[in-house]
This record gives structure tokens, sequence and C-alpha cells, in this order.
């Protein structure tokens, strides 16, 4: 027993021996990989402990816009398009391994909620004259059918460029995914708009951030 809480107390004495914090703040912008309309800016605040040498746990907070569209005018004679922009807050423990020797490049993995605190999201009705050209009949706003919670998880990479000895420049290389859709908007009277949404509302965005970052 004596022999097991010694052990317990090293293990615990080199971990403390080991920890340090890192406080960060990031700003960045993200295309979606699939019906990208513009560019999607987000920015955020992180808080990490270590647990030794490589490993570190804490949280992170951000924003991320999304700004996405689908149509089909090539194709059809009679079609529609929806336009997504949206913004959520997001909420996310954080998990963080320092890779190499020098430990100078971080991965790391976050799983979180998102609160929406900004919409705008228009399904756009219109027919192709037979002179050419494409004349829209209506707009019609959806901006009630956007979820006001959805789920995120991300993981990315961090390398950290030295400025003092506790100030940190960062660039980050984030990639994120939704597993819950963005919003319920649909047009059921386009078959291929109606197949595709539940899609087009789960994009896969990747983001580069630099930011600053203070370690004690």
């Amino acid at each position: 027993m004596k022999r097991t809480l010694l052990a317990v107390l090293l293990i615990f004495g080199s971990l403390q021996g080991f920890s340090y914090s890192l406080t960060g703040i990031f700003a960045g912008a993200g295309l979606a990989t699939r019906h990208n309309y513009d560019v999607g800016i987000g920015f955020g605040a992180y808080y990490l402990k270590t647990l030794n040498s490589r490993i570190g746990i804490g949280l992170t907070a951000f924003s991320q816009q999304y700004n996405l569209y689908y149509d089909n005018e090539n194709d059809n004679i009679i079609g529609g398009s929806i336009r997504h922009k949206s913004n959520y807050a997001f909420a996310a423990p954080l998990m963080q391994v320092a890779l190499g020797k020098k430990g100078s490049t971080d991965f790391y993995v976050n799983a979180g909620v998102g609160f929406n605190v900004g919409v705008s999201d228009t399904l756009r009705k219109w027919s192709r004259s037979p002179y050419g050209g494409v004349a829209y009949d209506s707009v019609i706003d959806q901006a009630k059918g956007i979820n006001s919670m959805v789920t995120r998880i991300g993981f990315g990479f961090t390398e950290f460029l030295p400025m003092t000895k506790h100030l940190y420049f960062t660039f980050t290389e984030d990639f994120g995914f939704l597993p819950s859709q963005l919003s319920k908007a649909d047009d059921p009277t386009n078959a291929t708009l109606h197949r595709n949404v539940a899609t087009f509302f789960k994009p896969t965005y990747i983001s580069f951030r630099i930011g600053i970052c203070f370690l004690k």
C-alpha cells in the first residue's frame, strides 16, 4: 500500500512539474467544401491546462459564420435556389496534443454546441423565359426554419511562433463538421433541391486562423 501511494505521489509530482496553461485569442475566415457562397468569418478564445508535457485539456468559445448557396438554374426550366447566411456562437471542450520533440505544433480536437446569433435564409422561386434569361417569381423568407442550436465536431493543427518567453503568435488550420443541420428550410416542389437539402445544411468548413496566446 505504501509503495502504491508513493508511486501515485511521484506520478502526480511529475505531472505538476510539466504543467502549464495557455490562454489565447484568434480570428480567421473559412469556406465550405461544397455549396459555398461567401467567406465565413470567425473569432474566439480558448483556455488550456496541460496534464503533462504533451496533453492538455480546456475549453474554447468562438463564433462561426456560414454562407451557403444552392441552385439548379442550369438544368431546369422551373426551379428555386436557397441562399443561407447564419452565425453561431459555439462552446466546446478541447483536448490538445503537442507534436514533435519541440512541441511547436499541436493537434487538437473539440466537440460542442452552437447557438444561433444571426440568421438570413431565403428561398427564391424562378422560371426560365423562353426568350432567354431567368425571371424570379418570388423570394420567400425561411429564417424561421434555421435551427437555434446545432452540434459541431472540430479538429486541426496549431503552429506556435515565439515572440517573447511567454507570448506566441499562432497559425491554425481548423476543420469543422456538423452532425446536425443548420436549417430545416426546403422546397418540396423541387425534387433535386429536396433530395440534397440535408447534405446542403451540414457543411464541412475549413478555416484558417491567426492569433496570440500567452503561456504561463
